[in-house]
């Protein structure tokens, strides 16, 4: 196969190549992982809206997310670096940087205590006057191999990570879900904190994670592709996320796993 299509919730990708490539399971496995929302048509049932080259490597999942990134943006909706996990229609958004904890913490909600789980490391979020909404998100679990926890049977390795998926039935059913508040985490062995913070300091903390700027600019093969934001846009994030925190309370955590789970599941 040549080409391909993916359903995007920024439209239609056609992803091609000079070469042969299968869409595989790992290959289905790697897009669940990195592009939200993602899923493989067999032929496209619109307009294509981007057309991307495959690079025969990993790095193609990057740049997939990089363009869908941005595409959002322009439509007014958020890919956050974030896991969502909840129940009963109240669900909550875990927000931090790579390491900080958001697999460990989310898998364990799922397994330890009756969470359902959106999306496990981005999360497409819809900003309304006064909430948010979770749209779309990873289902696919990656982790360091380095994360000194059982390694799941049915194991994909690649770069100096893993990914798997959870039990079907740990997954969220329904396609939005609403939140109900954000916790900024960070795992560790020796802070023990759990706080709700002031409006403004959350808008200025969660601000850069709901930009992403870590998955903004991207090495092409031969170019860049400029993940640059307009200030036009990132004044409108300001102004709808500033208005959803009016009711979405923010919190920060740290310290270990069971400190900061038994908090989550009280809010």
């Amino acid at each position: 196969m040549k080409q391909c299509y993916l359903q995007t919730p920024g439209g239609i990708f056609e992803l091609w190549s000079n070469d042969d490539f299968v869409f595989g399971k790992r290959e289905q496995l790697l897009l669940s992982a990195y592009v939200p929302g993602a899923t493989v048509l067999e032929e496209p049932i619109g307009r294509v809206t981007e057309r991307i080259r495959h690079t025969g490597d990993d790095s193609v999942w990057l740049v997939l997310y990089g363009v869908l990134r941005r595409i959002l943006i322009q439509q007014e909706l958020y890919s956050v670096h974030a896991a969502c996990v909840g129940r009963d229609g109240r669900y909550t958004l875990i927000v931090g940087h790579s390491g900080a904890g958001k697999s460990t913490i989310a898998e364990a909600l799922v397994s330890e205590h009756d969470r359902k789980l959106f999306s496990g490391n981005k999360t497409i979020i819809d900003i309304k006057e006064y909430g948010m909404s979770a749209v779309a998100g990873t289902k696919t679990m990656t982790r360091s191999f380095r994360e000194k926890r059982p390694v799941p049977s049915d194991t994909l390795r690649y770069w100096d990570r893993m990914a798997y998926r959870l039990p079907e039935d740990s997954y969220a059913s329904s396609g939005v879900v609403p939140i109900s508040a954000i916790v900024m985490v960070r795992l560790n062995d020796y802070d023990q904190v759990f706080e709700r913070l002031a409006e403004e300091s959350a808008l200025h903390r969660l601000y850069p994670f709901f930009l992403d700027v870590m998955g903004a600019d991207v090495l092409l093969a031969d170019d860049l592709l400029d993940g640059t934001v307009s200030k036009k846009a990132r004044e409108r994030l300001v102004c709808k996320l500033r208005s959803a925190l009016r009711t979405i309370p923010v919190y920060q955590a740290a310290g270990s796993l069971e400190c900061i789970t038994t908090n989550i599941i009280q809010l």
